[in-house]
Protein backbone atom coordinates (compact mmCIF):
# COMPACT_ATOMS: atom_id res chain seq x y z
CA UNK A 1 0.00 0.00 0.00
CA UNK A 2 1.51 3.26 -1.20
CA UNK A 3 3.33 5.04 1.95
CA UNK A 4 2.43 2.34 4.21
CA UNK A 5 0.50 3.01 6.63
CA UNK A 6 0.09 5.95 8.88
CA UNK A 7 -2.23 6.84 11.65
CA UNK A 8 -3.70 3.65 11.40
CA UNK A 9 -5.26 4.02 7.77
CA UNK A 10 -4.02 3.85 4.54
CA UNK A 11 -2.30 6.41 2.28
CA UNK A 12 -2.77 6.46 -1.25
CA UNK A 13 -1.15 8.79 -4.00
CA UNK A 14 -2.78 11.19 -6.09
CA UNK A 15 -1.30 8.87 -8.73
CA UNK A 16 -3.96 5.93 -7.30
CA UNK A 17 -6.27 8.56 -6.39
CA UNK A 18 -6.63 9.57 -10.47
CA UNK A 19 -6.62 6.02 -11.69
CA UNK A 20 -9.46 5.54 -9.51
CA UNK A 21 -11.25 8.53 -10.62
CA UNK A 22 -10.44 8.68 -14.20
CA UNK A 23 -11.86 4.69 -14.26
CA UNK A 24 -15.11 5.89 -13.20
CA UNK A 25 -15.52 8.41 -15.37
CA UNK A 26 -19.51 7.89 -17.65
CA UNK A 27 -22.25 10.15 -18.97
CA UNK A 28 -23.78 9.32 -15.23
CA UNK A 29 -20.62 11.45 -13.59
CA UNK A 30 -20.53 14.16 -16.46
CA UNK A 31 -22.25 17.31 -16.62
CA UNK A 32 -25.73 17.17 -17.91
CA UNK A 33 -25.44 19.58 -20.53
CA UNK A 34 -21.88 17.59 -21.62
CA UNK A 35 -23.87 13.77 -21.80
CA UNK A 36 -24.75 14.63 -25.83
CA UNK A 37 -20.51 15.24 -26.45
CA UNK A 38 -19.64 12.32 -23.87
CA UNK A 39 -18.09 9.58 -25.72
CA UNK A 40 -15.33 6.50 -24.29
CA UNK A 41 -13.12 7.92 -26.32
CA UNK A 42 -13.16 11.15 -24.77
CA UNK A 43 -13.93 10.09 -20.86
CA UNK A 44 -12.66 13.23 -19.53
CA UNK A 45 -15.81 15.25 -21.29
CA UNK A 46 -17.95 17.12 -19.15
CA UNK A 47 -16.23 15.87 -15.95
CA UNK A 48 -14.14 18.48 -14.18
CA UNK A 49 -17.01 19.75 -12.10
CA UNK A 50 -17.36 16.34 -10.57
CA UNK A 51 -13.40 15.56 -10.23
CA UNK A 52 -12.55 18.61 -9.14
CA UNK A 53 -15.21 18.56 -5.92
CA UNK A 54 -14.52 14.47 -5.15
CA UNK A 55 -10.37 15.75 -5.83
CA UNK A 56 -11.08 18.32 -2.91
CA UNK A 57 -12.94 16.66 -0.47
CA UNK A 58 -9.65 13.72 -0.59
CA UNK A 59 -7.19 16.04 -0.88
CA UNK A 60 -8.49 19.66 0.49
CA UNK A 61 -6.40 23.04 -0.81
CA UNK A 62 -8.67 24.79 -3.25
CA UNK A 63 -11.39 24.71 -5.87
CA UNK A 64 -10.29 27.02 -9.49
CA UNK A 65 -12.72 27.94 -12.24
CA UNK A 66 -12.09 29.35 -15.35
CA UNK A 67 -13.63 30.26 -18.66
CA UNK A 68 -13.78 27.99 -21.64
CA UNK A 69 -14.06 30.25 -25.19
CA UNK A 70 -14.91 28.96 -28.69
CA UNK A 71 -14.24 31.40 -31.24
CA UNK A 72 -13.29 34.25 -29.03
CA UNK A 73 -17.13 33.71 -27.33
CA UNK A 74 -17.58 32.50 -23.62
CA UNK A 75 -19.15 28.56 -23.70
CA UNK A 76 -18.39 27.29 -20.41
CA UNK A 77 -16.83 26.95 -17.16
CA UNK A 78 -14.28 24.83 -16.33
CA UNK A 79 -12.77 23.71 -12.99
CA UNK A 80 -9.58 22.25 -11.57
CA UNK A 81 -7.82 22.01 -7.88
CA UNK A 82 -5.34 24.04 -6.58
CA UNK A 83 -2.71 23.01 -3.41
CA UNK A 84 0.18 24.81 -2.02
CA UNK A 85 -1.02 28.07 -3.82
CA UNK A 86 1.09 27.35 -6.86
CA UNK A 87 0.51 23.85 -7.67
CA UNK A 88 -2.53 22.92 -10.07
CA UNK A 89 -3.93 19.45 -10.58
CA UNK A 90 -6.09 18.96 -13.60
CA UNK A 91 -7.34 15.68 -14.42
CA UNK A 92 -9.62 16.89 -16.92
CA UNK A 93 -7.89 19.56 -19.46
CA UNK A 94 -7.24 16.42 -22.30
CA UNK A 95 -11.37 16.95 -22.77
CA UNK A 96 -10.70 20.29 -24.84
CA UNK A 97 -10.82 20.34 -28.64
CA UNK A 98 -7.92 22.90 -29.66
CA UNK A 99 -10.69 25.19 -30.69
CA UNK A 100 -11.92 25.27 -27.12
CA UNK A 101 -9.21 27.85 -25.24
CA UNK A 102 -9.39 27.78 -21.56
CA UNK A 103 -8.59 31.17 -19.51
CA UNK A 104 -6.96 31.62 -16.86
CA UNK A 105 -8.62 30.63 -12.92
CA UNK A 106 -9.17 31.97 -10.09
CA UNK A 107 -10.25 30.48 -6.61
CA UNK A 108 -13.73 29.88 -6.14
CA UNK A 109 -15.61 28.96 -2.86
CA UNK A 110 -17.03 25.43 -2.83
CA UNK A 111 -20.74 25.47 -3.47
CA UNK A 112 -23.09 25.04 -0.96
CA UNK A 113 -27.07 23.86 -0.92
CA UNK A 114 -28.47 21.67 -3.66
CA UNK A 115 -26.61 22.14 -7.09
CA UNK A 116 -27.75 21.02 -10.37
CA UNK A 117 -24.46 17.81 -10.00
CA UNK A 118 -25.65 16.81 -6.81
CA UNK A 119 -26.10 13.25 -8.56
CA UNK A 120 -23.38 12.60 -10.81
CA UNK A 121 -21.14 14.21 -7.87
CA UNK A 122 -22.51 11.47 -5.26
CA UNK A 123 -22.03 8.90 -7.78
CA UNK A 124 -18.25 9.74 -8.70
CA UNK A 125 -17.51 10.34 -5.06
CA UNK A 126 -18.22 6.72 -4.52
CA UNK A 127 -14.86 5.99 -5.86
CA UNK A 128 -13.14 7.49 -3.27
CA UNK A 129 -15.03 5.95 -0.54
CA UNK A 130 -12.06 3.58 0.12
CA UNK A 131 -9.27 6.16 0.11
CA UNK A 132 -9.02 8.24 3.51
CA UNK A 133 -11.04 11.05 4.02
CA UNK A 134 -8.25 12.41 6.08
CA UNK A 135 -5.60 12.63 3.35
CA UNK A 136 -5.60 16.00 3.15
CA UNK A 137 -5.12 16.47 6.44
CA UNK A 138 -2.59 14.12 7.68
CA UNK A 139 0.25 15.75 7.78
CA UNK A 140 2.40 13.11 8.93
CA UNK A 141 2.51 11.74 5.56
CA UNK A 142 5.18 11.60 3.30
CA UNK A 143 2.65 12.89 0.55
CA UNK A 144 1.57 15.62 3.04
CA UNK A 145 4.77 16.79 3.68
CA UNK A 146 5.70 16.94 -0.36
CA UNK A 147 2.13 18.63 -1.40
CA UNK A 148 3.20 21.44 1.67
CA UNK A 149 7.04 22.02 0.13
CA UNK A 150 5.66 21.60 -3.70
CA UNK A 151 6.02 25.84 -4.05
CA UNK A 152 9.78 24.70 -3.87
CA UNK A 153 9.76 22.82 -6.70
CA UNK A 154 6.96 23.99 -9.23
CA UNK A 155 6.74 27.96 -8.45
CA UNK A 156 4.08 30.01 -9.64
CA UNK A 157 6.06 31.07 -12.75
CA UNK A 158 6.88 27.59 -13.80
CA UNK A 159 3.44 26.76 -13.22
CA UNK A 160 1.98 29.26 -15.64
CA UNK A 161 4.39 28.07 -18.33
CA UNK A 162 3.04 24.91 -17.37
CA UNK A 163 -0.35 25.74 -17.94
CA UNK A 164 0.42 27.65 -21.20
CA UNK A 165 1.51 24.50 -22.85
CA UNK A 166 -0.92 22.66 -21.56
CA UNK A 167 0.97 19.59 -19.97
CA UNK A 168 -0.55 17.29 -17.46
CA UNK A 169 0.14 19.15 -14.09
CA UNK A 170 -0.39 15.48 -12.38
CA UNK A 171 2.04 13.90 -14.27
CA UNK A 172 3.95 16.86 -12.77
CA UNK A 173 3.59 16.77 -9.72
CA UNK A 174 4.72 13.41 -9.72
CA UNK A 175 7.87 13.93 -11.04
CA UNK A 176 8.12 16.33 -8.49
CA UNK A 177 7.57 14.30 -5.41
CA UNK A 178 9.92 12.34 -6.61
CA UNK A 179 12.70 14.49 -6.62
CA UNK A 180 11.65 15.56 -3.62
CA UNK A 181 12.27 12.32 -2.21
CA UNK A 182 15.42 12.08 -4.09
CA UNK A 183 16.73 14.76 -3.01
CA UNK A 184 16.03 14.80 1.20
CA UNK A 185 17.97 12.00 3.58
CA UNK A 186 15.71 9.75 5.58
CA UNK A 187 16.81 11.98 8.53
CA UNK A 188 16.08 14.90 7.25
CA UNK A 189 12.50 13.59 6.29
CA UNK A 190 11.69 12.17 10.10
CA UNK A 191 12.89 15.61 11.30
CA UNK A 192 10.21 16.75 8.93
CA UNK A 193 7.40 14.59 9.69
CA UNK A 194 5.69 15.62 13.17
CA UNK A 195 5.37 11.74 14.43
CA UNK A 196 1.77 11.07 15.85
CA UNK A 197 1.29 9.59 19.15
CA UNK A 198 2.06 5.57 18.68
CA UNK A 199 4.21 5.96 15.29
CA UNK A 200 7.76 4.07 15.44
CA UNK A 201 10.92 5.53 13.93
CA UNK A 202 10.88 1.96 11.99
CA UNK A 203 7.52 2.71 11.04
CA UNK A 204 8.12 6.01 9.52
CA UNK A 205 11.32 4.98 7.86
CA UNK A 206 9.37 2.01 6.63
CA UNK A 207 6.66 4.59 5.33
CA UNK A 208 9.13 6.47 3.75
CA UNK A 209 11.05 3.74 1.67
CA UNK A 210 7.33 2.53 0.47
CA UNK A 211 7.24 6.09 -1.00
CA UNK A 212 10.64 6.44 -2.53
CA UNK A 213 9.97 2.70 -4.28
CA UNK A 214 6.59 3.96 -5.95
CA UNK A 215 8.03 6.79 -7.01
CA UNK A 216 11.11 5.51 -8.04
CA UNK A 217 13.29 8.04 -5.90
Amino acid sequence: MAFGRLLGMPIRTLMDIERAIRSSWGADTCAPEDVPDWHPSNPARGQCGTTALVLNDLLGGDLVRGEVHRDRRWVDFHWWNRFAKSLEVDLTREQFAPDEIVGPGEPVSRPTGRTRLDTEYETLSKTGADAPRALGRATTCVYGVCMVRMNVWVPDELAERAREAQLNLSALTQAAIAAELARTATDAWLATLPAPRGLTHEAAVTALDDAREEFGA
